[in-house]
């Protein structure tokens, strides 16, 4: 896995968690607004390191992440 794919998979990870546990949990506003900025910084971290990403690479990454539950998003390793 390229080290650019792999930056941008933390930001994933993190939010992906995040928006798993305010599921789980009861309502908590401060829980949501911080989902909500791990999503930006994945934002930011994807389009800061997007073109340092192989196309190939990205693609299968785009794939996985429509066909993986969210439970399940950006926990798989690079195929």
């Amino acid at each position: 896995m390229s080290e650019a794919l792999s930056r941008i998979l933390d930001y994933a990870r993190a939010f992906s968690e995040k928006i798993d546990r305010c599921r789980t949990t009861p309502v908590n506003a401060t829980d949501w607004e911080d989902a909500y900025n791990r999503l930006n910084r994945f934002r930011e971290r994807y389009l800061r390191e997007n073109s340092y990403l192989d196309p190939l690479k990205l693609r299968r990454f785009v794939r996985s992440l429509r066909r993986t539950p969210s439970s399940k998003r950006c926990s798989t390793s690079d195929k």
